[in-house]
């Protein structure tokens, strides 16, 4: 049993060689990364398509070894029960690629809409995935929360609070200039020190002043 490096997934390709292990795993993430399947269900009917994969070319090579090195009069006739295991596991093959919906390719209604929504599902199973990343504790509850991104969920709007890494806000510096507000007052509306407040208006505001006259 091997685990895929992106996630907790176990892969199990048992009844393979070595050889045809390193093969199927190397094709199982071309697909899962092609076609973005993430579901658990999706991943299992994946991996069960892999092992037919391997098993066509399996049966191909022993059809193969059957008029190796044969001249074309001499080519054998092919047992019918290779014929029968290779078209078997193809029309299994087939069936598995359409239940994931890799023939989806071919059909209009593959928009930039369907594509956004299966990224939006990997995405969300990258944050299941990677709990340690996603997760963070309340201050207030104390309570473990993971964290979900949804772009849906925002929208855009001017945030006057920061200027680079500072909590900065001019219209505060501006009512200190005017006496309106006192340093520790500002201090207070801001929550942050009082020294602070006063760097930040000594050496970020008046400094900025001073170069615009």
């Amino acid at each position: 049993m091997a685990e895929n490096s992106k996630d907790s997934y176990k892969l199990e390709f048992e009844g393979l060689i070595t050889k045809e292990k390193n093969t199927a795993k190397k094709l199982f993430n071309e697909y899962r990364d092609k076609y973005h399947v993430d579901t658990f269900s999706d991943l299992q009917l994946l991996q069960s398509l892999v092992f037919r994969e391997i098993l066509q070319i399996r049966y191909k090579k022993k059809i193969a070894s059957l008029n190796k090195n044969l001249a074309v009069k001499d080519a054998q006739i092919i047992p019918r029960h290779l014929i029968d295991s290779l078209d078997s596991n193809e029309e299994k093959i087939l069936i598995l690629k359409d239940r994931l919906g890799f023939f989806s390719e071919k059909k209009e209604s593959n928009t930039w809409l369907e594509f956004w929504e299966r990224l939006q599902k990997k995405l969300q199973l990258h944050a299941e995935t990677h709990r340690a990343e996603c997760t963070f504790k309340c201050p207030y509850c104390k309570e473990y929360t993971l964290l979900l991104m949804k772009i849906d969920d925002f929208n855009t709007f001017k945030f006057n609070w920061l200027k680079g890494t500072f909590v900065y806000n001019k219209e505060l510096m501006q009512e200190i200039e005017k006496g309106t507000l006192t340093k520790e007052r500002v201090s207070e509306i801001m929550g942050v020190s009082l020294d602070y407040i006063i760097g930040l208006y000594e050496n970020v505001y008046l400094k900025e002043k001073r170069k615009a006259q």
